[in-house]
């Protein structure tokens, strides 16, 4: 699992960024190199996931801005932990054998 973030560089995390686009780079290796074994590689690529740690940087934001439509409209935008899940569920089924590559939430 990588990050919109290792992708499109939107991390203000110098590390998590990284991390995460080295995750992305790894995945295209390992799928161009384990494909003729049968296997499958693939790199979800979430964009914000609603967990405690992004609420609690929306709500930080908030108190700097002042700006309640922002925070609410990020709250919105934020993708539940059980949308993610079940792209993996997908993802490792026989009904995703002809899929390869990245996955990019929204």
């Amino acid at each position: 699992c990588s990050s919109q973030a290792g992708v499109s560089g939107s991390s203000s995390s110098f590390a998590y960024g990284s991390s995460k686009g080295a995750i992305h780079g790894l995945s295209m290796i390992l799928s161009q190199r384990l494909e003729e074994h049968g296997i499958r590689v693939h790199d979800v690529c979430p964009a914000a996931v609603e967990t405690p740690l992004k609420i609690a940087q929306l709500q930080e934001m908030k108190r700097h801005s002042g700006s309640e439509t922002e925070y609410q409209e990020a709250l919105r935008q934020l993708v539940p932990p059980h949308g993610i899940a079940s792209i993996f569920a997908f993802l490792s089924s026989d009904e995703a054998r002809y899929v390869r590559g990245s996955v990019f939430t929204c």
